[in-house]
């Protein structure tokens, strides 16, 4: 589930990226979303453009939808 939450306001993960993997954007704490799992715990951060979703790490776990069509990937 995706928040309205930053890293910046919550640092739950370590990250180390600069750039969204998928969509090429430039990406500060401030564009990094929080992402909680089912029962609310902070599993990653989505990128803010495409909502591709990282862990700890900066590993990929889901693709975001760079052309927002309305289909997404699984990392």
């Amino acid at each position: 589930m995706h928040s309205e939450i930053t890293l910046a306001m919550m640092p739950v993960v370590k990250t180390k990226i600069r750039k969204c993997k998928i969509c090429d954007r430039s990406l500060k704490s401030d564009d990094k979303m929080v992402v909680f799992d089912h029962i609310h715990i902070p599993i990653g951060y989505c990128c803010r453009y495409c909502d591709t979703v990282y862990g700890d790490g900066d590993t990929l776990i889901n693709l975001g939808n760079t052309d927002k069509s309305g289909i997404y990937g699984e990392g």
